[in-house]
């Protein structure tokens, strides 16, 4: 299911994000959509149709697709669900692979991530290194 395709006047004020979902989708036609979800906001979405390779804004929720940002909080291994507030593990990447779909998921900020998601033809390790580095380089947080 794809996200309400809407206007995402954060999109907008964040062209960090905006340069880091040009540069993610350039890098393999696989990729079929990067996110970027803040505690708090709606996420905002760029998705590649899949017919014509055209790129599409959106913001909102899209059903199951998007990345629980509890599952970051549990694979860091968070103090603050014991009550303590601190990151024991902090990720450079998370990789979920299902039968149809890889998403990868990168920290960027406290409360703030870019998920992308692959084919699950792509190079999921490779494609998770390289997100990595754009979002370190890029700056994506609030």
């Amino acid at each position: 299911m794809k996200p309400v395709q809407t206007a995402c006047s954060r999109l907008d004020e964040r062209d960090a994000f905006k340069r880091i979902a040009t540069d993610v989708l350039a890098l393999d036609r696989r990729i079929r959509w990067v996110a970027f979800e803040e505690a708090g906001h709606p996420p905002c979405w760029v998705w590649r149709d899949p017919v014509d390779g055209g790129l599409s804004v959106g913001a909102g929720a899209c059903g199951s697709e998007l990345l629980d940002p509890l599952i970051l909080i549990l694979a860091e291994g968070r103090e603050e669900i014991y009550g303590r507030g601190s990151v024991s593990h902090p990720l450079r990447f998370l990789i979920l692979v299902y039968n149809d779909l890889i998403q990868i998921a990168v920290r960027s900020g406290p409360d703030s991530h870019v998920a992308v998601g692959v084919d699950p033809t792509a190079d999921a390790c490779t494609l998770a290194e390289k997100l990595a580095e754009m979002v370190a380089g890029h700056g994506c947080r609030r």
